[in-house]
């Protein structure tokens, strides 16, 4: 399937045909994550990196973000090293290639779309980076991913991401899950909780995401510009 070229703009005489075309694109099955997503990750590296990190370490030539759905059959073929769970249909992957071509994940940010009840929003179930577990892992692959966990604010990037696509698909709302009804959450309070709350409703409120009483999830609405 080859995806449109489309101008980075809104279309707001045509958002319902847009959401369409990203659905689309979505549930395809066949054509390869990294060639279902307009955007570089170099774009987004270079301006989520942490004050006094080195980029120079970081290889952006072999940094991709690669677009899933649940379905896709080649998955773990693509990606065995992933050590990410999947908790939601749809997801962005920032994603390492080594010199030999094996594709090993670094971080996470799975998503839905709204239905009848919300049909120009999509809403962000999960935020996650991968743990430094060497299973599968080789040593220059644990490096990198090490590097860049530590170096960027992957959580932030990929909620930028997340936003810059639903523009380009006419989407207008973006919601993100409140870590108080994350179903990974311990019943008590640990430090465990405390990651997921950093995670979803620290970066959300640093993202401008704003909470609606008791929902279950802090909303943003959506301006006309992109930042790629």
């Amino acid at each position: 399937m080859k995806i449109p070229d489309f101008d980075f703009s809104f279309f707001p005489p045509e958002k319902r045909r847009q959401r369409n075309i990203a659905r689309t694109i979505l549930e395809d099955n066949e054509t390869l994550p990294k060639d279902k997503t307009l955007f570089f990750a170099k774009t987004y590296i270079e301006r989520f990196l942490k004050p006094n990190a080195d980029l120079k370490s970081i290889p952006l030539d072999r940094l991709s973000i690669d677009l899933f759905n649940k379905g896709l059959s080649s998955y773990e073929n693509l990606y065995a090293s992933r050590i990410c769970t999947i908790d939601a249909p749809y997801h962005f992957f920032i994603t390492y290639t080594d010199t030999v071509g094996k594709s090993y994940t670094i971080a996470t940010i799975g998503f839905r779309l709204g239905k009848m009840d919300c049909p120009g929003c999509i809403f962000i179930e999960q935020i996650q980076g991968r743990g430094y577990e060497h299973f599968f892992l080789t040593k220059e692959a644990l490096g990198i991913i090490k590097q860049v966990i530590s170096s960027v604010r992957w959580e932030k990037m990929l909620i930028q991401v997340i936003e810059d696509w639903a523009k380009i698909y006419g989407f207008k709302k973006v919601a993100i899950k409140k870590s108080e009804y994350n179903h990974w959450r311990h019943s008590q309070d640990t430090p465990h909780n405390q990651r997921l709350k950093m995670l979803y409703d620290v970066t959300a409120k640093r993202m401008k995401y704003e909470s609606k009483g008791k929902n279950k999830y802090r909303w943003k609405t959506l301006t006309t510009s992109t930042t790629t």
